[in-house]
């Protein structure tokens, strides 16, 4: 990732940050490796805390019922930035 590359949080687009339970940052401060997909997904600090408490909050039951029972993994900025440039568009 060159000086002045940035990668932006999931949730800054607006659409998105209506739905973001904190305040977004804007830029990614790293990534989250969904485990069933192998896709990163990059948030910012504030993001990534509501990201990683929610799952924490997860019943059994509930974590269950999600493709591949909601597993990930965190991924630095540095290391994920050239796999996430060259990762295809999610499909919708």
């Amino acid at each position: 990732m060159g000086e002045g590359d940035k990668v932006r949080c999931y949730f800054t687009t607006p659409d998105k940050a209506a739905k973001a339970a904190g305040k977004c940052d804007g830029d990614a401060a790293g990534f989250v490796r969904v485990k069933h997909s192998g896709r990163l997904c990059p948030l910012c600090g504030p993001c990534r805390d509501s990201f990683v408490a929610a799952q924490g909050h997860m019943s059994d039951e509930s974590r269950k019922a999600l493709p591949g029972e909601a597993s990930f993994e965190e991924v630095g900025l540095e290391a994920g930035a050239a796999e996430y440039a060259a990762q295809a568009p999610k499909a919708k």
